[in-house]
């Protein structure tokens, strides 16, 4: 896999917990390992993960019931479930399947068949066109954002702010997709920080892989973009190596920040709305 997706564990034996850490980060994954359920199903909701192995005995709630609450929220809904148990038992394996996890895997378990379990899971999702978060961001795409942004038709207190990123395909012809990528990575990182730092800011949205959005209330948005010109606009150059000297390259092959504010506008279908946002910021 290309871009590593993020790994949930939620497990609360400690040594198994590091065992599957230290693994599934040894083979490029990201990793986030949880004990509680209620602690988890609250990462889950801010920063979805891309897969969760879940543990049926928790401190406070089953595998279970984390598994129907992440069904029953829009935002964690569609994360492929594994349950890690050492429950055996027919019903037990048939109630895990209704609750629409991908796999059950009995304790003890082999780790190299645990990982081709949650690889064939993750190219499952993907092929079935159920991932709605850019690999490499982890921002809300495609039906996801366009959830989002039906919620804006009643509104008229609401502001887009729109971050394209200029040169990017020169970027990778140059130095190559990884380093593309840890561009992508980075400013999605900075626009969910700002996000959270800013009152009324909600979670930045993928609308390209060089474009981005985030919503906010239209009182809020000329701070969030003033905030954004002071991150984004200086970083961009440590990308380049050390020995490259990006401010010779000239604004027609720099990489650069274009940020757009867009007002609430007619209320439209998300499809409308998505054009007008990409617009802002050709």
């Amino acid at each position: 896999m290309a871009d590593w997706p993020t790994l949930l564990i939620v497990e609360d034996e400690p040594n198994l917990v590091r065992m599957l850490s230290e693994y599934f980060s040894g083979q490029g994954y990201r990793v986030r390992a949880h004990e509680w359920g209620q602690e988890a199903l609250a990462a889950c909701r801010a920063d979805p993960p891309s897969l969760a192995l879940l543990d049926i005995h928790l401190p406070d709630l089953t595998g279970y019931e984390l598994a129907e609450q992440l069904r029953g929220h829009w935002r964690t809904r569609d994360v492929p479930v594994i349950f890690l148990t050492s429950r055996r038992a027919r019903q037990d394996r048939l109630h895990g399947l209704e609750l629409g996890a991908v796999d059950y895997i009995a304790k003890p378990f082999d780790l190299q068949e645990l990982n081709l379990r949650v690889q064939n899971a993750l190219r499952r999702h993907i092929a079935a066109g159920q991932a709605p978060y850019d690999p490499v961001t982890g921002l809300p795409e495609g039906a996801l954002l366009d959830e989002v942004l039906a919620g804006l038709r009643d509104r008229e207190d609401w502001a887009a702010v729109v971050v394209r990123l200029h040169n990017l395909g020169r970027f990778q012809d140059t130095y190559g997709f990884a380093a593309a990528a840890d561009v992508r990575r980075a400013v999605g990182l900075k626009l969910r920080q700002l996000a959270e730092a800013h009152p009324g800011a909600e979670s930045p949205g993928q609308l390209e892989p060089d474009c981005f959005c985030v919503l906010t209330m239209a009182g809020q948005a000329e701070a969030l973009v003033r905030d954004l010109q002071a991150a984004l606009g200086p970083s961009l150059d440590y990308f380049y190596p050390l020995e490259d000297h990006p401010e010779a390259l000239g604004a027609a092959q720099r990489l650069s920040a274009q940020i757009s504010l867009l007002a609430a506008g007619p209320a439209t279908e998300p499809a409308a709305l998505k054009r007008r946002l990409l617009a802002a910021c050709q």
